[in-house]
């Protein structure tokens, strides 16, 4: 077993390393050990003090004091608020935003070889706070005040200058909307006022405020069609046809429709259906739509022109029948039938033979001796605005007796 001992008069208190060297060989490590200071830590018998002009921007420099001992050097951690500001550990502060409206002081500790540190604060210092930040450009809202529209906060330009902003939106100096650099507003507010308030902040500074003009919400745009509307059915007399409203943007919550012949509004059109009525064969049909969005104007668009066909013609479900005897001098009526769709108005022309009987246009006829022997029949032409006109004709009757 090997015992050393060490002579450390004089070493410099800290860590020391400890290594055993043979005669012939390298270092072998053999143990770490610390040596202690001896003497007592000097003490300040005159605090440290700040000195420079504590304001933002400016610097403060360190005076150490005196002490009991004279050290051979100084170390320093600057504090604000009971903690270390972090990398201000030289002799001299620069006075950042950072510290406005806060106090500051100096830890100073004292170093002296063989000897503990001593330590000790200077008395606080206070950093006022930055003058107020004022608008020299007022903040502007950018973009069109309406509903639907991305509005944007332009926050002016403020001195000093700022180094962020808080924004609040109002309607009617009271209810809050937004509280962003962005705001789009829904339906309801169509027609309210709305403004803006800037909060700019800089740190250690008294924060700005400015407001924005009070703007008045507009109803938000229209909606426009991407794909036109068009009708579709049966564009004839007696038809029915349907508007398809077609795409919109932004897209419409509700539609309403107008049919037009040749450009005036047909009375009572106003359904997303219409039944062509015969008055408007050959004229030029289209219907308006009118997309509807709460808070936003309304929007507009009309189909392209269509011309409406004549209908089809009444058919006879029944035949018209003639009653009566067929005998000279006695008389023949005829029932028209029955039609489908229902005529407006018929016309009438009897037959003997097949060939037409001069001037037997009405609804009965008298048989004179020229009809005796022949059978009669009567054609009935049903018409109907708007449609081609349909006939029937009745059977005949037996030869006509004196």
């Amino acid at each position: 077993m090997l015992t050393l001992r060490i002579d450390l008069t004089g070493a410099a208190p800290g860590q020391w390393d400890l290594s055993f060297v043979p005669r012939k060989g390298t270092a072998i490590p053999h143990g770490r050990f610390t040596v202690q200071p001896t003497q007592p830590a000097p003490y300040a018998t005159q605090a440290p003090s700040i000195l420079g002009l504590p304001e933002l921007g400016g610097t403060l420099a360190a005076d150490p004091g005196r002490w009991s001992l004279q050290p051979t050097s100084y170390a320093y951690q600057w504090e604000s608020g009971g903690r270390p500001i972090p990398g201000a550990t030289g002799p001299t502060l620069a006075v950042s935003d950072e510290l406005g409206g806060h106090t500051v002081v100096v830890r100073v500790t004292a170093k002296l070889d063989g000897h503990h540190n001593g330590s000790a604060r200077s008395n606080p210092v206070s950093i006022p706070w930055g003058p107020t930040l004022l608008p020299k450009v007022g903040p502007k809202i950018i973009g069109t005040v309406r509903v639907g529209e991305k509005l944007t906060a332009d926050p002016g330009v403020w001195t000093p200058a700022a180094a962020s902003y808080g924004y609040l939106w109002q309607i009617d100096h009271t209810e809050i909307v937004g509280e962003g650099p962005t705001l789009t507003l829904p339906a309801g507010y169509a027609g309210r006022n709305l403004t803006l308030t800037v909060t700019a902040s800089r740190p250690g500074h008294v924060f700005g405020q400015a407001g924005t003009g009070t703007v008045a919400v507009g109803q938000g745009a229209a909606p426009r069609a991407g794909t036109d509307p068009k009708i579709t059915g049966s564009v004839k007399a007696g038809g029915k046809v349907a508007a398809v409203p077609g795409a919109w943007t932004p897209a419409a919550t509700s539609y309403t429709y107008q049919w037009k012949a040749n450009g005036t509004a047909i009375s009572g059109a106003t359904a997303a259906t219409y039944t062509i009525a015969g008055a408007h064969a050959g004229k030029k049909l289209t219907v308006t739509v009118t997309a509807r969005r709460a808070g936003h104007a309304n929007g507009t668009a009309t189909t392209t022109p269509v011309t409406v066909a004549k209908g089809a013609a009444p058919k006879a479900t029944k035949a018209p029948a003639i009653s009566g005897t067929a005998k000279v001098n006695r008389e023949l009526t005829v029932a028209r039938g029955t039609w489908t769709p229902v005529p407006s108005s018929y016309t009438y022309q009897w037959y003997a033979n097949g060939v037409a009987i001069a001037r037997a246009t009405g609804t009965s006829l008298t048989l004179k001796s020229a009809q005796a022997g022949k059978k009669i029949t009567v054609k009935v032409t049903a018409k109907l605005t708007g449609h081609a006109h349909g006939s029937a004709v009745s059977r005949a009757t037996a030869r006509v007796v004196r």
